[in-house]
């Protein structure tokens, strides 16, 4: 679960379980008249875009992992067949 801090006006956001399910500070906060609609959504904004960056580290991270193991020589193609030990004779 993500929980984002607004040091502005010290109110901090949870984001969703693992289900989807929203949850968090902010829901309860809006649900009792606590906070205004825009402050809630701008709280989940803020978590969608942790999430979104977090997305991205992990691209990021999977893009140079397959960079390094064809740097080092694999890849994911059909295997290099085995030189040909068969010779030739002459008739």
């Amino acid at each position: 679960m993500l929980i984002v801090r607004d040091f502005a006006n010290g109110d901090h956001y949870e984001g969703q379980l693992a289900d989807g399910r929203p949850h968090g500070v902010g829901q309860v906060r809006y649900a009792n008249g606590m906070i205004s609609q825009l402050d809630y959504v701008d709280g989940q904004r803020a978590v969608l875009d942790h999430r979104r960056a977090a997305v991205q580290t992990n691209i990021a991270r999977y893009v140079a992992t397959i960079a390094l193991i064809r740097a080092l020589g694999g890849g994911w193609g059909t295997a290099p067949q085995a030189p040909s030990t068969h010779v030739a004779r002459a008739n």
